[in-house]
């Protein structure tokens, strides 16, 4: 849905990860789902426990960076207006 394809494939470019895989260090596994009820938002990824959507490719590479370093992208407000996350924590 709105380009979810083109977010999926480079997640699995990035990592060497197909959909239903986990990393050999376990610190990563790629699902996907027909649906987590936000549509309007699409394409959309639960990082964590993070809601995260609107995903584009710019958005994408900050989100494979911060994956790769640990860095938590909730915490840098100043990014986050940057880079115009929509999180939500149902």
């Amino acid at each position: 849905m709105r380009g979810a394809d083109k977010v999926l494939h480079k997640i699995e470019d990035e990592f060497s990860l197909k959909e239903g895989e986990t990393t050999s260090d376990l610190s990563m596994t790629l699902e996907t789902v027909g649906c987590i009820g936000c549509c309007g938002l699409a394409p959309v990824a639960t990082i964590n426990e993070d809601i995260v959507g609107e995903i584009d490719m710019k958005k994408l590479d900050v989100i494979v960076d911060s994956i790769r370093t640990g860095h938590d992208l909730k915490s840098d407000d100043d990014l986050n207006r940057f880079i115009g996350w929509n999180f939500w924590n149902g």
